[in-house]
Formats: C-alpha cells, structure tokens, sequence
C-alpha cells in the first residue's frame, strides 16, 4: 500500500502535548482515502496522510517548476501550486 505524508504526520504527532485536541476526518474518493488531522476548529490543519487501496497507485502530483526571480514581480494569484483533486474523475 503507497501512503503519502505519514512520516511528516507522526513526527508532527510525536510533537503535540496530550492535552491538546485533535479531531481526524476520513474523506475518501475513489480508491484513495485521506486522514485529516486538526485542533478541532476545522482550521488549523496538524497534518494529513493520503492513501489508496491495495493495487491503486497514488496520484501523480505535478512537481511545482523552480521560479526564478523576475524583473517585473508578477502577482501571487498566478504562482498557485499544483492541488491533488480527490474528487476528479479517472480516466476524463
């Protein structure tokens, strides 16, 4: 089974007092599951883990282009980086 984000998640747990919060929402789409871990609020994110079914590979997420600075500062608007769709259909 592929995951994505564990590691980062549980050393992020490993650092949170016990007596802090934290709710877990279960989204799935698909053959793909992710764990949202937060305070509580719905807010503040402590951290996700992204997985699929047995045999489902993970997504391709696009790997964001190294920018160089520009000599006209462009708008941050434009500079969003790749978002995984957990929602889009295969295959369309």
């Amino acid at each position: 089974m592929e995951t994505a984000g564990l590691t980062c998640l549980l050393a992020t747990l490993s650092d949170l007092s016990l007596d802090e919060p934290l709710m877990q929402e279960i989204l799935r789409a698909g053959p793909h599951t992710v764990n949202v871990f937060h305070r509580g609020d719905g807010r503040r994110i402590v951290g996700a883990v992204l997985y699929g079914k047995p045999g489902a590979a993970l997504p391709v997420l696009p790997i964001p282009r190294v920018k160089r600075p520009g000599p006209v500062p462009r708008s941050r608007a434009r500079d969003v980086p790749g978002q995984l769709d957990l929602f889009a259909q295969a295959g369309t």
